[in-house]
């Protein structure tokens, strides 16, 4: 399994029953899975039932918040006053291209490309970067907005 900018590679566990096999008779021996970020629920099952009991995820924690963060964004460009805007997707995409040194040797392309990387990518380039002072006051004035806005049904 692996992943990359934009795919994901299942675990397919017929081509780990060999490896699995290894483990048979050594109780208390497990390997550690390395990128099983983006697997199927049922995948992470499969995998700690073959001895991968140890699965290494990161990327995929942060894509959520990422996800989530920039759909909230998205909501509040709907029902905020463009001047109060916390621009979190933009604000966040400047903090990346002030901060190369953490995605540029893995984001390769034209500049669009290199943009949509920044902005989608399953890698995690952003990890780091939530700590910067403009990102946290962006996602801090998007909450702020959201604060207390109540939502209707329409129909």
């Amino acid at each position: 399994m692996e992943f990359n900018h934009d795919s994901v590679v299942d675990y397919v566990p017929e081509k780990a029953r060999a490896l699995s096999a290894v483990l048979k008779g050594k109780d208390g021996l497990v390997f550690e899975a390395h990128s099983t970020d983006y697997q199927r629920p049922d995948l992470y099952a499969a995998l700690v039932r073959d001895g991968f009991a140890i699965l290494k995820v990161g990327p995929a924690l942060t894509f959520a918040m990422r996800e989530a963060l920039f759909a909230l964004a998205a909501v509040e460009g709907e029902i905020v006053a463009e001047g109060e805007l916390s621009r979190l997707p933009e604000v966040m995409d400047q903090v990346m291209v002030n901060e190369p040194k953490y995605w540029a040797g893995h984001y390769h392309g034209d500049a669009e490309q290199q943009r949509l990387l920044r902005r989608y990518s399953y890698q995690r380039s952003h990890t780091v970067l939530w700590g910067d002072d403009a990102a946290r006051g962006a996602v801090e004035r998007l909450l702020a907005n959201l604060r207390g806005v109540r939502v209707r049904r329409l129909c």
